[in-house]
């Protein structure tokens, strides 16, 4: 378990390139039990962990996501001149499962596109709107589908038992003024979390497409959709 909220003592080094931790960005890993502070990382040893974690499972984390989204920029744009050298190497030493990574989120991204168009818009939206309830819970034939939202933005999660995807999606309702001044703006989903290979997220939002229609209804026990 890592955390980047707690302060180091200065000059502190990390626990596995032994680089100072002065200014740079760094995480606290935890023991199982969280009752006590393994060690202290840098980013890029943290990073580095994620990747291996990665090119070992195939699953793609939230994290990796991230770091394959930047990625994939920086080598469109050919811009790395404000990264740190390690940061840089990084890139360059994974660029081939980084832009995988980018190029697969982008294929769940069309996904959520299309869960969009026929769950979110056509009806979710509005039942969203209508309701008090925060929490709210829904199942498939594989996995559970819980929703939650706050300040105009609404996250859905596929979960199954080791697997799961987290969509977020804007309540905004649109005006005919609105498309004057901006254009279409109903579309506006997104992937905000996931853990999961693929493959996996793949079949997870096929199944959600294919559903005639998600019959949700309110349960307290649900918070930030699953987050």
């Amino acid at each position: 378990m890592a955390s980047d909220m707690l302060s180091v003592k200065p000059g502190q080094k990390c626990a596995r390139c032994t680089q100072c931790l002065d200014n740079s960005s760094y995480s606290i890993i935890y023991t199982k039990n969280c009752e006590s502070i393994k060690e202290v990382i840098c980013g890029i040893c943290n990073i580095v962990e994620y990747m291996d974690d990665y090119k070992k499972s195939g699953i793609i984390t939230t994290r990796i996501m991230m770091e394959a989204s930047l990625a994939k920029y920086r080598f469109e744009e050919g811009n790395f001149s404000s990264l740190r050298e390690e940061y840089r190497q990084f890139y360059l030493q994974n660029k081939v499962p980084l832009l995988k990574v980018a190029n697969d989120v982008e294929e769940i991204k069309n996904l959520v596109d299309k869960f969009e168009d026929k769950h979110w818009l056509p009806y979710l939206k509005k039942y969203w709107n209508e309701t008090t309830d925060r929490g709210h819970i829904a199942d498939s034939q594989n996995c559970t589908i819980m929703m939650w939202g706050s300040a105009g933005r609404v996250l859905i999660t596929a979960e199954e038992p080791a697997d799961n995807i987290t969509m977020i999606f804007s309540d905004y309702v649109t005006t005919e003024e609105d498309i004057k001044k901006y254009g279409n703006m109903t579309q506006r989903g997104g992937i905000q979390g996931i853990n999961a290979t693929k493959e996996k997220a793949v079949d997870i939002m096929s199944e959600l497409i294919k559903m005639k229609k998600i019959k949700f209804h309110p349960k307290e026990s649900v918070k930030l959709a699953g987050l």
